[in-house]
Parts: structure tokens; C-alpha cells; sequence
């Protein structure tokens, strides 16, 4: 996971959405706490080395174009944009998938191979 913004507070959101259990903690990485912030390209080489694999086989999911999409698409990762407020894309990239619901990338896990 990656997210901007201070520690404490980023935390305390994960926590109340209940995403911190899927989440090894050396995999969670908030700007404020490694120094780097999307959509600079060094907090997902960062993201990268913890988990050990090359970027082609990495996705990012989020909402928003610039930070979630065009940032990693730059980093080499693929993307699924959380499309939920119906904008337009705002340059040239393609993310892997658009989406409006989260429950609609579930059958892109069923078709992707890992390892």
C-alpha cells in the first residue's frame, strides 16, 4: 500500500477502514514516514524493492489519475484506475482497467498470473 500524507493520520485512516490487516506493515508505505510522495517515481522503486519483484508484475490501484495512474504506468506498473467519480483521463497513459466499483477488479485476479 501506498498512501500520501502524514503518519499518524494515515494510519489512523487505514485502521478505521480496516485495511491494515491485509497488509504486511513493511509493505505499507506513507510518504511522510519514507520521505518520497506520489507521484515521484521513488516511492514505488521503494514499493518495489520490498516486495522483490519487478515492476511488469506489479499493480497499483487507486482513484486518483496523476498519482494512481500516470505514476506508476511512469514507475513501469500496471494499473487499474478507481474510477469512481467519473472523471476523464487527463493525458495519454492506459491504465490496465477502468472501474467504477472495487468488486470489479475481482476477476482480474482470477486471470492473472503470479510467479
Amino acid at each position: 500500500m501506498i498512501t500520501n500524507g502524514p503518519g499518524a493520520h494515515q494510519r489512523k485512516k487505514m485502521n478505521i477502514l480496516g485495511l491494515t490487516p491485509f497488509f504486511h506493515p513493511r509493505l505499507i508505505l506513507v510518504s511522510d514516514e519514507v520521505g518520497v510522495a506520489k507521484p515521484d517515481p521513488g516511492i514505488f522503486e521503494q514499493a518495489q524493492n520490498r516486495v522483490g519483484y519487478p515492476p511488469d508484475q506489479l499493480l497499483y490501484v487507486g482513484d486518483s489519475w496523476t498519482n494512481d495512474v500516470m505514476a506508476p504506468i511512469r514507475a513501469g506498473w500496471h494499473t487499474v484506475w478507481f474510477n469512481h467519480r467519473k472523471k476523464k483521463a487527463e493525458s495519454h497513459h492506459k491504465p490496465l482497467l477502468e472501474v467504477a466499483r472495487l468488486d470489479s477488479i475481482l476477476p482480474l485476479f482470477n486471470t492473472m498470473r503470479v510467479g
